[in-house]
């Protein structure tokens, strides 16, 4: 099943495509209607007419697909803070590497990696191993603060 964003590729795909057809069409009525058959100018411009129809159509749901495809990436960068987030910052605050930070907290860098993004989520030993560096694990696992 094809995703949100995969849909609206699909659709600025259509849309791109869809003009070029169009003129095509607009060409071939031109030459036709100089040599003079009546009866293939107006299949010609009901074929046209359709294509204005499915061109509004796919105009449409263009627009439905590049707003919902901004709010995603919107939500993206304003979503709610998470563990892997939270994890991260307090790292960055720490001024260490993914690499240095896992290595301390016991685990690989595509471990840490992985936590940072919200693949996985740390284990106790780890928490308990960062924590060691300064690192807030009461912000990183509820997002509040701790008192100190």
């Amino acid at each position: 099943m094809p995703t949100k964003h995969s849909l609206a590729e699909i659709i600025e795909r259509l849309h791109a495509n869809q003009r070029g057809f169009k003129e095509a069409l607009h060409g071939v009525q031109s030459i036709v209607e100089k040599f003079g058959n009546e009866e293939a100018v107006e299949r010609i411009r009901a074929t046209l007419k359709a294509v204005q129809d499915i061109t509004s159509e796919i105009d449409d749901a263009y627009t439905r697909a590049s707003v919902t495809r901004q709010a995603s990436r919107e939500a993206v960068v304003k979503g709610p803070s998470t563990i892997g987030s939270r994890l991260r910052e307090e790292r960055v605050k720490l001024k260490m590497t993914q690499q240095h930070f896992g290595a301390v907290g016991g685990v690989n860098l595509d471990a840490q990696y992985k936590y940072e993004r919200g693949v996985r989520i740390p284990k106790a030993d780890y928490l308990a191993n960062i924590h060691s560096l300064g690192a807030d694990i009461l912000y990183i696992t509820t997002g509040s603060r701790s008192a100190s």
